[in-house]
């Protein structure tokens, strides 16, 4: 009995410990993603206000002043974990925000801002606002939009730095709510469907219908039925398994319509 209670004792231990590492690696981990979203965000806005100093300095008939550093900054800020947690925060503040608040307004294009003041190239870098006007005012909405972040706003911003799972639902959230990006992975599935084997099924087999004889339309046709003996003939007959769908359509743009993926050969498109 004492030699069990001593077992019980030690294991008892040693799962106190090991309970007590954990909760503490977990609250380190939490302090310092929190701690570095700050750093970061206090480098970003030192940035913008740089951006903004030179920028009314110009205007003022200075000679034109460099914004290379601060640009750079805001590049390095984006294509971090803590550009894309705020970015994920902005679009979704932006969509829940009254549509005429200018604060979620502000939210909205924040995205947009960052990126218009990332994309600063040649003279604007070199002139600063001397060149382009416009960078002082990127740079001025997105400071006014970062003051109205608070303790329990930057707590959870960073909370999707150390929390992958929530990161991914974040994007997936951000995708709807950021007009940009919204626009973007729109028109990018609308070209992805557009552009896909089984879409362009219609006419590979009005090319093929219409007397062409093409190993490579063959050896598509066969990959899109997923028909294993139809790939192979076309192989030995010469088809590369190299070449894209694309290349291939290419090679008849004159010699074909454009079909739905539903037509038949000799049809019309719907």
């Amino acid at each position: 009995m004492v030699i069990a209670a001593f077992v019980v004792s030690v294991i008892a231990l040693f799962v106190g410990l090991y309970a007590s590492r954990v909760a503490r690696q977990v609250a380190e981990s939490g302090f310092k993603a929190e701690e570095q979203f700050k750093a970061d965000l206090v480098t970003l806005l030192a940035a913008l206000r740089s951006i903004i100093v030179k920028g009314a300095l110009n205007a003022a008939g200075s000679t034109p002043l460099s914004v290379e550093k601060e640009i750079n900054t805001i590049r390095d800020f984006q294509a971090s974990t803590s550009g894309l947690a705020l970015a994920a925060w902005a679009a979704r503040q932006g969509n829940i925000g009254d549509s005429e608040d200018p604060t979620a307004g502000r939210w909205r294009v924040l995205s947009l801002d960052l990126g218009n003041l990332s994309g600063t190239t040649g003279d604007d870098v070199e002139k600063g606002a001397a060149s382009n006007a416009k960078l002082p005012n990127w740079a001025t909405s997105v400071e006014l939009a970062l003051e109205n972040l608070t303790e329990d706003s930057v707590r959870a911003i960073s909370k999707n730095i150390r929390d992958l799972p929530g990161t991914f639902a974040a994007l997936k959230e951000s995708r709807e709510d950021d007009l940009l990006l919204k626009i973007w992975f729109d028109s990018y599935q609308s070209k992805e469907e557009s552009e896909s084997p089984e879409s362009r099924r219609g006419r590979l087999e009005y090319l093929r219908e219409s007397g062409i004889d093409d190993p490579d339309i063959d050896a598509w046709l066969a990959l899109i039925s997923e028909n294993n003996d139809d790939f192979q003939a076309a192989l030995k007959r010469g088809a590369d398994p190299a070449v894209s769908l694309g290349d291939v359509l290419a090679r008849y743009d004159g010699d074909a319509p454009e079909e739905d993926a539903n037509s038949t050969p000799g049809e019309e498109p719907s």
